[in-house]
C-alpha cells in the first residue's frame, strides 16, 4: 500500500513539473510581446528555479523512502519463506517418525500409517466439549466407562510404541510454535503456516491424539468413580504429560 502511495506521489509531482515547463513558454509569449518585458518577467521567475530544486531533493527524498520500503518487504518475504520451508522440515520429522511406529495386530506386524489408522479405526471416541465443570466431566466419564476402559487396555497394549512416537513428534510441534511465535510474521501469516502443518498431518492424528489425552485425563481425574486399578492408569501416565500438540495446536486447557 504505501510503496503505491509514493509510486502515485512521484507520478503526480513528474506530470505537475513537465506541465509547468510545458506552460511556462508558451503563456509567457502569449501574454508578453514585447522582448524587454519578456526578459524582466523572466527574471521574476528565479523563485522557479527555486521551486525546482525543492521538487528534486522531494524526489530524492522520496526515492530513499521507497528504497527503504523495498528493502522491508523483501526482508518479509525472505522470512515467511524460510518459515514456511521450516514448517515442511518440521513435516518431514513427523514423516519419519511416524515410519517408526509399528504395532502387533493379531500376529501380525503393522507400520507407519497402517499403524495410525489401526488407532483411530480402534480407539472410541472419547470428547470433553461442553464438559466444563468438573461435575460435567464426571457424568461425562461415568457414561463413557466402557469406552475408557477399552482404550486404556488398547494404549496399555501399545504404550512403548506409542510413547516413542507422542515424544519424537510432540519435539515437532513445540519447536515449531516457539519458532512461529518468537518469528515477527504477522498473526494471519501464522495462522496459515499452522494451518499448513496441520492439513498436512491428515485427519487420523489430531483425532488419535484427543482420543488418547481425553481417555488418560478422565482415568486419572475420576480413578476411584470408575472402579479404575492404580497399575491400568500407571503405565500411561507419561503419555499424558507428553501430549502438547494437543494445547498447542487445538487450544486445549491441559488440566
Amino acid at each position: 500500500m504505501k510503496q503505491n502511495y509514493y509510486t502515485r506521489l512521484s507520478l503526480y509531482i513528474i506530470l505537475s513539473v513537465s506541465l509547468i515547463i510545458i506552460i511556462y513558454p508558451i503563456g509567457l509569449n502569449f501574454f508578453i510581446s514585447d522582448p524587454n518585458s519578456k526578459g524582466t518577467f523572466g527574471d521574476s521567475f528565479g523563485a522557479l528555479n527555486t521551486f525546482f530544486s525543492a521538487l528534486a531533493f522531494c524526489g530524492i527524498v522520496i526515492s530513499i523512502v521507497m528504497q527503504k520500503q523495498n528493502l522491508e518487504e523483501s526482508k518479509y518475504e525472505y522470512l515467511h519463506e524460510r518459515m514456511t520451508n521450516f514448517v515442511y522440515v518440521q513435516l518431514e520429522r513427523y514423516e519419519k517418525a511416524l515410519e517408526k511406529l509399528e504395532f502387533i495386530n493379531n500376529g501380525s506386524k503393522i507400520y507407519s500409517n497402517e499403524a495410525l489408522y489401526f488407532l483411530y479405526e480402534n480407539l472410541e471416541p472419547i470428547s470433553l466439549n461442553f464438559a466444563n465443570t468438573r461435575e460435567e466431566r464426571l457424568n461425562r466419564a461415568l457414561n463413557a466407562r466402557k469406552a475408557i476402559l477399552q482404550n486404556l487396555n488398547l494404549i496399555k497394549d501399545t504404550n512403548n510404541k506409542l510413547l516413542s512416537f507422542i515424544l519424537s513428534t510432540d519435539n515437532c510441534f513445540l519447536t515449531l510454535n516457539e519458532i512461529l511465535n518468537t518469528s515477527k510474521l504477522t498473526l494471519n501469516d501464522k495462522t496459515e503456516l499452522k494451518d499448513i502443518f496441520n492439513n498436512n498431518l491428515g485427519f487420523m492424528f489430531p483425532r488419535i491424539i484427543e482420543n488418547i489425552y481425553n481417555t488418560v485425563y478422565l482415568a486419572r481425574m475420576f480413578r476411584f468413580e470408575l472402579a479404575i486399578e492404580p497399575h491400568d492408569i500407571s503405565s500411561v501416565m507419561n503419555i499424558l504429560n507428553r501430549i502438547n500438540y494437543f494445547h498447542i495446536f487445538h487450544h486445549s486447557k491441559k488440566a
